[in-house]
């Protein structure tokens, strides 16, 4: 990933895609000769649910968010995709619709190859076969793993479990830990977890007093990573014991 800010090269990028770093240079040059430039602003949508799975994107700059709105029409976060990072192609081979909304967060550089290219590459290219099917299979489990948490697990879970796991995304060596290298508003926190902003900002405080986590302007640095894995494996292992957390 590059440094912040930075946008990364196109051959960078191609690179990162899971279904192109298996082809030939002569093969991932074509790639790059179709992909066509995009950019969105911040708060601009890069798609909506129920449109068309009509491309495939990667990210050279910047930061989206993939999003659902409940009946009660609040809006749940499901995953976010950074520099480096393609999407969107679940249901991109089947030619389906989107199944969540796509929203730069940050000003964001984007390359967009048509199903159309796609579908070429995937006829053109045996390679690609073995990490399509890796690659559709882990989004299934992605979401299958989301909707076991929203059922199953509270909010103490779910907010512990997605901050390691943006630790572990996003994370950055810091004096006292991990610094997450992302701007994290408690709504959008809320958002991310299926709470409210006050649910959110509660437990983060509790946190922070036992010296688990920092929260600064935004920023969070976990400083003990044992506890919030601890809640995670008490809960998994069918225990009672995250609620004295």
């Amino acid at each position: 990933m590059g440094k912040s800010g930075q946008k990364i090269s196109t051959d960078d990028l191609v690179m990162m895609s899971p279904l192109f770093s298996v082809l030939s240079d002569r093969a991932r040059s074509v790639v790059q000769q179709r992909a066509q430039p995009l950019s969105l602003e911040s708060g601009e949508a890069l798609y909506a649910r129920g449109d068309p799975s009509d491309r495939y994107f990667g990210i050279l700059k910047g930061r989206l968010r993939m999003s659902v709105d409940s009946i009660d029409g609040k809006t749940v976060t499901l995953n976010q995709a950074s520099q480096g990072e393609w999407i969107g192609e679940l249901g991109l081979f089947e030619g389906s619709t989107r199944l969540v909304d796509a929203t730069a967060t940050d000003s964001t550089d984007l390359l967009a190859l048509s199903r159309k290219d796609m579908l070429a590459f995937a006829t053109s290219e045996p390679d690609m076969f073995m990490p399509i099917v890796e690659l559709l299979g882990a989004r299934i489990q992605l979401v299958g793993e989301l909707l076991q948490e929203t059922v199953f697990h509270d909010v103490t879970f779910r907010l512990a479990k997605r901050l390691l796991d943006l630790a572990d995304k996003h994370g950055h060596p810091a004096e006292q830990g991990v610094l997450i290298d992302l701007h994290l508003p408690q709504e959008e926190l809320g958002q991310m977890v299926g709470a409210t902003r006050e649910a959110v900002g509660r437990q983060l405080s509790t946190w922070k007093k036992k010296a688990w986590i920092d929260v600064s302007y935004g920023k969070i640095t976990i400083l003990n990573r044992a506890p919030l894995m601890q809640i995670i494996v008490s809960a998994q292992g069918g225990g009672d014991g995250v609620s004295e957390f």
